[in-house]
């Protein structure tokens, strides 16, 4: 279904359900208690007004996503960072607490120096599988290639699937732009599950804080479970922590 670019205006206490097919290229816009199947999301469509998810566990699709696999250019990297980001952002905001993510093997880059991939928002889950390969494209800024950031959230967890890291990606040892796989800094209730990190031209993961503790607005890392989680070949080293409380690694 095409919407030809309007807005079409639901009535309060609409459900939409997925029985296949996709709509597309409109704006739908639920006036109260609305419901919408996450199968129905898409990049071509803009969700507004009083409306969520009909399950909290959302099924991430790439194609649905402007994502493409495989080897591409730093354009279509960001373009593919831009997509997840907004299907993230969209199931959050749709009250979304699971997202998940099975086949998929592609590039993602930041937009620019200190612009991450995926951001994540606090309650929630970005639930991988050992089919899912999420890989950082070659850089020019610095730390723009994190994979994964977890800033001034509370109540996040990441599970499964594989980050791979640029670090060979460039012909040259030396003078590599800096980046992790993973980065929590400030991050409250955080659980770290089943996650493989290679390959970064600095850590494999990294926990910190936003400030520094005398700040007065400083608030640490606290409650971090990092659980059989494999790191491999990470350039730096592949786990460091600089502060934060209640950290434990298994």
């Amino acid at each position: 279904m095409d919407l030809g670019g309007q807005t079409i205006n639901l009535p309060a206490g609409v459900t939409l359900l997925y029985k296949e097919g996709e709509i597309i290229n409109g704006t739908l816009n639920f006036s109260g208690s609305g419901v919408i199947d996450g199968d129905l999301l898409n990049k071509d469509l803009t969700i507004e007004g009083d409306v969520q998810l009909n399950d909290p566990v959302f099924q991430f699709y790439p194609e649905r996503w402007d994502i493409v696999q495989g080897d591409v250019d730093m354009q279509r990297a960001k373009d593919n960072s831009l997509g997840i980001q907004v299907a993230v952002d969209l199931v959050h905001t749709l009250s979304g607490s699971t997202f998940e993510i099975d086949a998929m093997d592609a590039f993602f880059y930041g937009k620019g120096g200190f612009n991450y991939n995926i951001v994540m928002p606090s309650n929630f889950h970005l639930k991988m599988t050992d089919n899912t390969h999420l890989r950082t494209f070659p850089s020019v800024d610095e730390y723009s290639t994190f994979l994964i950031m977890i800033q001034g959230v509370e109540n996040v967890k990441v599970s499964g699937g594989y980050l791979h890291g640029d670090r060979d990606l460039y012909g040259r040892r030396d003078n590599l732009p800096r980046s992790h796989t993973m980065k929590i800094k400030t991050g409250v209730n955080v659980v770290i599950e089943n996650v493989h990190m290679s390959n970064a031209t600095q850590d494999g993961l990294a926990i910190e804080s936003n400030r520094f503790a005398y700040d007065a607005n400083y608030v640490g890392s606290n409650n971090v479970l990092v659980k059989n989680c494999v790191f491999d070949s990470n350039s730096r080293i592949n786990l460091t922590i600089t502060d934060g409380r209640n950290i434990t690694v298994e």
